[in-house]
Order: structure tokens, then C-alpha cells, then sequence
């Protein structure tokens, strides 16, 4: 696994242990039991993504760019509000009074980006590749 791999991993089990002390905050301080659950599962699947990219499975890295994916908008006006951090994320938005707000997390869609390049990389890398017609 190449070194590159291993890092965005390792941010996807960040991601997951900051995501889930987010949601347990959101839970404690009454936050919508919806925020709660998305904050949950995306947390989770932040785990299971990092877990099994670290695992070397090729679906864990397909996971890993959905969960960087749904981090990515942000967007927010008087009667809905759709925003997905899991504890770090670098936002500009764009808003207009009284009326709403979009956003972008640039963290997420450099991430996003990163692992979707890596996502046609063989898995391994730092094996050596045979010579052709070698003994």
C-alpha cells in the first residue's frame, strides 16, 4: 500500500473519531435527531472506509470518496439547513441576508479529489513489478 493510501486512511479515522464526538456533542446539547443520526453514520462509514483501505480493500477506497463527497455543500436558508463536518473542514460560503447561505469545504474536496485520483492506482504499489520475460 503506497504511502498516500495510508494517509488518506489515516484522515478517514480521524475524520471518524472527530465525527462521532460531533454527534455525541450535537446529541448532549439537543441538536435534531436528525443531525444526530447523519453525524452517526457518516462517522461510521469513516471507519469502516478507513478501516478497509488500511486492509487494502478496493471498496474501502470507493467509500472513503463518498464519505469526503457528502462533506463537500453546505447549504442553509430559513427552512433547511444541509451541512456534513465530521469535526474538520476549511468552508467558504456565499450568502445572501435573511435568505441563505451556500457553502463549499475545500478540505473535503481536495480530499474528495485526492482519493478519487488514488482510486485508479493499483492497490499494490509497493510490490515490485515483474520483469517480462524473466527467469
Amino acid at each position: 500500500m503506497a504511502r498516500q493510501d495510508k494517509l488518506i486512511a489515516w484522515f478517514l479515522l480521524v475524520q471518524a473519531v472527530a465525527g462521532t464526538a460531533t454527534a455525541i456533542w450535537a446529541g448532549v446539547n439537543g441538536a435534531p435527531a436528525t443531525a444526530w443520526l447523519v453525524l452517526s453514520v457518516a462517522s461510521i462509514a469513516a471507519a469502516v472506509a478507513g478501516i478497509l483501505s488500511l486492509q487494502g480493500r478496493p471498496w474501502g477506497r470507493g467509500l472513503g470518496a463518498l464519505v469526503f463527497l457528502i462533506q463537500i455543500p453546505s447549504f442553509h436558508t430559513p427552512w433547511f439547513f444541509y451541512a456534513v463536518w465530521l469535526g474538520i473542514h476549511l468552508n467558504i460560503s456565499f450568502g445572501w441576508k435573511g435568505t441563505g447561505e451556500v457553502g463549499i469545504n475545500l478540505l473535503a474536496l481536495a480530499m474528495f479529489l485526492w482519493a478519487l485520483f488514488r482510486s485508479g492506482t493499483p492497490n499494490n504499489s509497493s510490490k515490485p513489478t515483474p520483469l517480462r520475460g524473466a527467469a
